[in-house]
């Protein structure tokens, strides 16, 4: 398999420039919210300007994690697995994620944790790429699916918005952009 803490560590010594994290999270509202983000990589940016009451970064790789200690202000970056949060149960308001679930094969056991330490008001924020709405763009997709995940584990192919309502979650809403491939999905825990 290759989403493992060894490949993304070598990655962020060979590309840190691909693996930076983008303004996405400016599309989340966390304001006053206890907020963890699961997968965070590199936070480019400080994140107190999205006005969260507490905000922890969680990621495997420990190299993105430094390098947002430098640039981020967070209450606190933690080296760990989405499958086993260490986190106590109902800590958080919010848990998100952006562009990670699309790297692992362990979606549901993550958004088990996920929900396990989200309050029972809470929401769990996904910003994910997946299969797309156009028949054009998704047939591009599926020629490129099986060379993608060889090279660097990314499913193109998939359709977080089912995931998520498989795992039983109830979905709030789900927007999806740029020709479909893009799904901005909140859900209630």
């Amino acid at each position: 398999m290759v989403n493992t803490r060894k490949f993304w560590e070598e990655s962020w010594e060979k590309h840190p420039q691909d693996l930076t994290n983008t303004y996405a999270h400016l599309l989340l509202d966390i304001t006053d919210k206890s907020a963890l983000y699961v997968g965070c990589g590199y936070i480019m940016y400080d994140i107190g300007i999205l006005k969260p009451g507490y905000f922890i970064g969680l990621d495997i790789a420990k190299k993105p994690l430094d390098l947002s200690r430098e640039t981020s202000y967070a209450d606190g970056f933690v080296l760990g697995n989405g499958n086993n949060l260490p986190f106590k149960t109902d800590s958080f308001d919010v848990a998100f994620s952006i562009d990670t679930f699309t790297y692992t094969n362990n979606f549901y056991d993550i958004l088990k944790e996920m929900k396990r330490v989200c309050r029972k008001s809470g929401r769990i924020l996904l910003l994910e790429h997946g299969a797309s709405n156009s028949k054009f763009v998704r047939r591009l997709q599926a020629r490129r699916e099986s060379k993608q995940y060889s090279l660097i584990g990314c499913h193109l192919m998939r359709n977080p918005e089912e995931l998520v309502g498989k795992a039983g979650f109830k979905i709030a809403s789900c927007e999806r952009k740029f020709s479909g491939i893009f799904y901005i999905i909140e859900a209630g825990v």
